[in-house]
């Protein structure tokens, strides 16, 4: 069929009487289902989708179209002398990489101070619940836009909200060392409870004297 099928176009027409017509017949009547079952099927078009490589060479002699004849094409000099196919793929394949990279770091940075705002609108407790609401729809609705106009309206209050958090915490924490801490038995009540095991015969005098000096350390 090389002589016959030429990019853009057929050569020569087939006969009518061909054995072919009857196969491309059938490819027809089967090719919507075969579209369909592709369409609807990810792991095809995992196998088919951005891969491969071809030279700009191969492009040029079948005609080939959309983005990999634009990509080789216009990747070879105007001289027709062609273009390296490996390094073409592999420098495609970084930018690509690179990219997604980008996307995914944007991505979750944007997550992470969606979250630092809405975390901050039920932290301040000035705010009418009305507006909370409103702000929180807005960042439904327009997401990039409301948190850019948050973080420029409201930027000073946030570290001020987040920082006065931070001490309360701190101060929780403190009194609450201070209060397990003060709820110990002090020296001297070691010392007795010590003492009335030695006067009950429990312990013996050496054992009493390493009590007393532990609790007194």
């Amino acid at each position: 069929m090389m002589d016959c099928v030429v990019p853009g176009g057929v050569a020569t027409d087939l006969a009518e009487d061909a054995p072919i017509r009857a196969l491309v017949d059938e490819i027809r009547a089967r090719f919507p289902a075969l579209v369909d079952l592709y369409d609807k099927t990810a792991s095809l078009q995992d196998r088919t989708v951005g891969t491969g490589c071809v030279s700009a060479e191969l492009v040029r002699q079948f005609g080939a179209g959309g983005f990999v004849g634009w990509q080789y094409v216009a990747s070879a000099p105007p001289d027709g002398a062609g273009t390296d196919e490996t390094e073409v793929c592999s420098v495609d394949n970084f930018w690509n990489l690179f990219w997604w990279f980008l996307w995914v770091w944007v991505f979750v940075a944007y997550l992470m101070v969606l979250f630092y705002i809405i975390a901050d609108l039920f932290r301040d407790h000035t705010l009418n619940g009305w507006w909370k609401a409103v702000w929180i729809i807005f960042m439904l609705f327009f997401p990039f836009i409301t948190a850019l106009v948050y973080l420029i309206a409201r930027g000073r209050g946030m570290a001020e909200r987040s920082g006065r958090e931070a001490a309360q915490i701190r101060t929780a924490q403190d009194d609450y060392i201070r209060s397990v801490a003060g709820a110990s038995a002090s020296p001297t009540d070691e010392i007795a409870k010590a003492k009335a095991l030695l006067d009950a015969g429990t312990i013996d005098q050496t054992e009493f004297q390493a009590l007393k000096a532990k609790a007194m350390s």
